[in-house]
């Protein structure tokens, strides 16, 4: 009972958080959407535990010590981003810089992206991230999926990504780092390559830099803080 009573506020909250964020039409929308998608993916025995209790230990590992905790992106906002994104869905190659226990990279591999590759300094996450994408292919997903334990500030980006995604993962020397990675693999390879980043909280460093051209922007209600941001690299 005191189980039932928890969830039930925890849905609850999580509607006034959306409401608060969007209004009342979008923010109802929203929750139903997770709701029905959370559904989907536990069907099939996917789930995203909680790993935030994990953050003083990823910090400890991160090389700038500026890593922030595991959050989930909604699936009504990782749709609406990739809806954005003109690449035709099998073309895909995603490379999720943080990517917790594999929210998008399952999405992704529903959707049926070509490759997903995910990275996290979170041992925990990782584990599961790469459980959840057993379960998809086994659920019939012809989707590749590559994951690493591993410093954004050290990796190397897979050829052929050509999809980015950030959900605000770590500070601003990390962030700085990455975005320098991105125009660097950019200017290697030179073909087509987009960045989807939620919650920019550090949108001026990759405005700063003449390769990244800003093609979508969303807000949360009144339009005054940015909810996404997605960035075309142009020579």
């Amino acid at each position: 009972m005191v189980v039932k009573l928890t969830s039930i506020q925890n849905k609850v909250s999580y509607l006034q958080a959306q409401v608060l964020k969007f209004g009342f039409l979008t923010g109802c929308r929203i929750v139903l959407f997770d709701f029905l998608q959370k559904k989907y993916f536990t069907r099939k025995g996917i789930s995203f535990p909680d790993f935030s209790n994990n953050i003083d230990l990823t910090i400890s590992k991160s090389i700038h010590m500026d890593s922030h905790e595991n959050r989930e992106s909604s699936f009504f906002a990782l749709r609406k981003a990739i809806s954005k994104i003109p690449i035709r869905y099998r073309q895909i190659n995603l490379l999720d810089i943080g990517c917790g226990s594999g929210k998008l990279l399952v999405v992704g591999m529903r959707s049926e992206f070509k490759n997903v590759f995910g990275i996290d300094l979170d041992v925990q996450s990782i584990e599961k991230a790469t459980a959840n994408c057993r379960q998809m292919q086994l659920a019939g997903s012809c989707t590749n999926f590559i994951l690493k334990n591993t410093d954004a500030s050290l990796f190397d980006i897979p050829a052929g990504t050509n999809l980015i995604y950030l959900f605000n993962p770590f500070g601003e020397k990390t962030m700085n780092k990455v975005v320098l990675n991105i125009e660097r693999y950019f200017n290697l390879h030179h073909s087509e390559l987009y960045v989807i980043y939620l919650n920019p909280k550090y949108d001026t460093l990759f405005i700063a830099r003449k390769r990244f051209k800003k093609i979508y922007t969303s807000y949360f209600k009144g339009g005054a803080n940015k909810e996404i941001s997605i960035y075309k690299l142009i020579l």
